[in-house]
């Protein structure tokens, strides 16, 4: 999950905007070799945590806002 929370971090600071942050498994992928069941389990994972909510189509990439930014505080490996 770190390398999933990682990613949408860097991609939040790319668009300067923690709002409809579009996040594709294949990107992830590329940069931090994810496949995509673990990169869906990550996304259930942050929003299982309340830091993240997103939206998601058929065939679509999710789209992602994140709520909780301030993530050092909260022990992600327990969840």
């Amino acid at each position: 999950m770190q390398q999933n929370k990682l990613y949408i971090w860097f991609l939040s600071g790319l668009s300067r905007t923690k709002k409809d942050i579009i996040v594709s498994s294949g990107n992830g992928k590329e940069m931090f070799g994810m496949s995509p069941r673990s990169f869906t389990k990550a996304l259930n994972g942050l929003e299982s945590l309340v830091m993240i909510t997103t939206v998601r189509g058929v065939g679509k990439s999710p789209r992602v806002t994140i709520i909780f930014d301030d993530f050092e505080e909260v022990d992600v490996e327990a969840a």
